[in-house]
């Protein structure tokens, strides 16, 4: 028999399935019940560790790709607002700052300060 901390899932999953195929059929031998029920309860302790490691490297993979993508956003979030804040110490003077559109950056023509395109 195989050491259970090497059977992979899959394989795991099936002979708990052969097993409760097993138990399902009318014609059981105590002795081989005892042997089936106590093999079964090895395997569902596999697949849930399993199962609890694989949750845990998605949670983590999940987690590395939003901070990837969350990032960027704050690089330009802390860019604008610091343009905003201190562009005139930036080369921007304070009438550039004023017009500056809130979502693309840019002033459409005839707009207001404080308009949005």
């Amino acid at each position: 028999m195989t050491r259970e901390a090497d059977i992979p899932y899959a394989e795991a999953l099936r002979e708990l399935e052969e097993i409760v195929s097993r138990i399902e059929r009318d014609n059981l031998d105590v002795d081989r019940l005892v042997e089936d029920v106590r093999r079964a309860a090895e395997l569902i302790r596999v697949c849930r560790r399993r199962l609890d490691q694989a949750t845990v490297e998605i949670e983590q993979i999940v987690a590395d790709i939003e901070s990837e993508i969350d990032q960027p956003r704050l690089e330009v979030a802390a860019s604008s607002r610091a343009r905003n804040t201190h562009g005139a110490e930036e080369g921007f003077s304070d009438e550039e700052i004023a017009e500056t559109d809130y979502v693309s950056g840019e002033c459409e023509e005839g707009e207001e300060e404080g308009e949005w395109s």
